[in-house]
């Protein structure tokens, strides 16, 4: 499986793996998502999103199942 720019992304299954979503407290509208591995610490993907309609006191819902994130706002 490609990501973007033509980056490969691995299709595994990793228990130690969670998602950590920041935003700009400047700027709601924009937001970054990072996939973490616990035990290593490492940056396995990360993917920002721009323009997003929302307003600070919104709530960010992420779920991660296998190799699917799932992110509503």
């Amino acid at each position: 499986m490609l990501g973007e720019g033509g980056s490969l992304l691995y299709k595994f299954f990793d228990v130690n793996m969670f998602v950590v979503s920041a935003y700009n407290a400047e700027d709601c509208s924009d937001m970054s998502f990072f996939v973490i591995n616990a035990v290593t610490g490492n940056i396995v993907h990360q993917w920002s999103e721009k323009n997003i309609e929302r307003n600070s006191n919104a709530q960010v819902s992420v779920v991660m199942s296998e190799n699917v994130v799932v992110v509503a706002f």
